[in-house]
């Protein structure tokens, strides 16, 4: 823990704060805290921009951030309860759509214009290297020429319909994904890295809510229906002619949180 966030200091409970900030999507709190811990050299987020993209630029001010904001705004669809959605939609406004701004944001203010400089290049390869992704995990999707869909989770995650509760993409589907990124394999030492960092960061951080909320969503069964939608969790009579990707292992085991 950096000096300025140890426990009973200021900072401590401004960060904790943040974290457990349940307003905000926990992905969007999970990029915050790598940066401001020097996780990673910086993240891209998004905000609303009716009533939230003020408040967020404060805190991210008050942690220490610099803060680069994209051009213009991209389109996002609504989200309700659990869903979450890793796409933009450029033809906006309708009733279906929301406005959101992009921050780019860094602990130098390099890295925070670098990011968003990357961004616009539409190099997945630069902006991947900008945000400070593995570097199997940039090469695994340029060579498929495309950043994976949340179904693709099933084929890409899982073996024999299991998959390891502490690289699961699929959690995405609950706002619970512990990597910032897509890991290039279900063996990716460098994305395993960085999910244990953040949870090391989230115990130190005294954040139980959190962690309760990521090993709830590693213990639950995932299905994919026919159109492709993914959801979790589901009631055993609503499993027929869908596709279902279960827990290896225990959450609380595999995520070392077992006393």
């Amino acid at each position: 823990m950096q000096k300025q966030f140890e426990k009973g200091t200021p900072g401590f409970d401004l960060v904790r704060g943040f974290a457990l900030r349940d307003r905000l999507p926990l992905q969007l709190r999970l990029d915050v805290l790598d940066v401001v811990f020097d996780l990673r050299p910086a993240a891209r987020i998004m905000a609303r921009v009716e009533g939230e993209v003020e408040g967020i630029c404060r805190e991210l001010l008050e942690l220490g951030c610099f803060i680069s904001v994209g051009k213009g705004v991209r389109w996002q669809r609504k989200s309700h309860g659990i869903a979450c959605h890793d796409w933009f939609d450029d033809h906006g406004p309708d009733d279906k759509l929301e406005a959101m701004t992009l921050l780019y944001i860094g602990r130098t203010e390099t890295s925070a214009i670098r990011a968003r400089e990357a961004d616009e290049t539409r190099d997945d390869n630069v902006f991947g290297l900008a945000l400070g992704y593995p570097q199997c995990c940039i090469d695994w999707v340029a060579s498929r020429r495309r950043v994976p869909e949340l179904a693709e989770c099933f084929d890409l995650y899982t073996r024999d319909g299991l998959y390891d509760p502490l690289l699961w993409p699929g959690a995405m589907a609950l706002d619970a994904q512990l990597t910032p990124h897509y890991p290039c394999s279900v063996e990716c030492a460098d994305s395993l890295k960085i999910t244990r960092a953040r949870l090391e960061l989230l115990k130190g951080l005294e954040c139980a809510p959190v962690i309760r909320r990521i090993q709830d969503a590693r213990s639950v069964c995932y299905v994919m229906d026919a159109a492709g939608r993914v959801t979790a969790p589901v009631a055993a009579e609503s499993l027929a002619g869908v596709r279902l990707a279960r827990p290896a292992f225990p959450a609380a085991q595999r995520l070392n949180l077992v006393p």
